[in-house]
């Protein structure tokens, strides 16, 4: 019976729920970057597909999900991309 809202504090939620309706709205399955703030403030950053759930009827009843945590590829390509403008520099 959780939703988002329960789980996230709003400002997440309220992200997680607009990729959420890309999908749905769409009917078409979505790759997209998701991150989570710990209460530390510490980020996890996931890639997550979102794909739609039909019924019986070929109607959209949900999404179904799967995510990666990339936290350590993320911080990678900011520490590759930050020595790359500092070489151009």
């Amino acid at each position: 019976g959780n939703t988002d809202y329960n789980l996230r504090p709003k400002e997440e939620a309220d992200v997680l729920r607009k990729n959420d309706l890309k999908v749905i709205e769409s009917g078409n399955p979505h790759i997209i970057e998701e991150i989570k703030i710990n209460p530390d403030g510490s980020i996890i950053t996931y890639l997550s597909q979102k794909v739609p759930f039909y019924d019986e009827n070929d109607n959209i009843m949900g999404i179904l999900g799967i995510s990666f945590d990339i936290t350590d590829r993320k911080k990678k390509e900011d520490e590759l991309e930050a020595t790359f403008h500092t070489v151009l520099s």
